[in-house]
């Protein structure tokens, strides 16, 4: 199950980011994959740098599964839980793909203050305000049921903490400085990675944030 797991990591990264930013590129004229780098020492660098960690611990864990080198937790291994990994995993990237779709033009790797992005709040958007992340979260923590060993999961929670970071340090205090009160009300509607659960409430302490950054 892990060289299946790691046939999923690779064949979601060609298309979620190497076809689909070669299209975006192709379409919009913007260079997304440039979001990739971030200068090193910055905020930003740090929590790319816990995500990025996170999926890589992900691939070693396959790594390892397929090797025999770290065999899956006896409490997790059972075929219907691999099974399980794999509907989610799928079901994770065409969600994440979705939201990518939806976002059209806006789409971004990171938080770029010279920029005027637009508010988009339709279709997956309308039951999460970060649905790429609810499907990334989705696709990585089937993979990690599908790999089911002790750095898999720790690697799964690396990376949904490095996610978080993202979304309140970086992209929602933008969005609210960009849009101010459009935005206040849509996350008072709308949950962060799950509908009805982390709708925004400490404007003031994001706003606050936000003046650091």
């Amino acid at each position: 199950m892990g060289l299946l797991a790691l046939v999923f990591m690779m064949l979601f990264l060609a298309i979620g980011l190497g076809a689909q930013g070669w299209w975006h590129h192709r379409r919009y004229g913007y260079n997304v994959l440039g979001g990739l780098w971030r200068k090193p020492g910055t905020k930003e660098w740090y929590i790319g740098e816990c995500f990025g960690t996170g999926a890589l611990a992900i691939a070693v864990a396959a790594v390892l599964d397929t090797t025999g080198t770290l065999a899956s937790l006896s409490v997790l291994r059972s075929t219907a839980l691999e099974a399980t990994g794999i509907v989610i995993a799928v079901g994770g990237f065409v969600a994440a793909e979705w939201a990518v779709m939806t976002m059209a033009e806006t789409w971004r790797l990171r938080v770029d203050t010279s920029e005027q992005v637009r508010l988009v709040t339709s279709g997956p958007f309308a039951l999460v305000r970060n649905p790429v992340y609810t499907g990334m979260i989705a696709t990585m923590f089937g993979i990690s049921l599908m790999v089911a060993n002790l750095v898999a999961i720790l690697g799964w929670i690396t990376l949904v903490v490095g996610l978080e970071f993202q979304v309140r340090l970086l992209e929602e205090p933008y969005l609210r400085w960009l849009h101010d009160n459009d935005f206040d009300n849509y996350a008072s509607r709308v949950g962060r990675f799950v509908p009805g659960l982390g709708r925004a409430r400490a404007h003031n302490l994001i706003r606050r944030t936000w003046r650091r950054f």
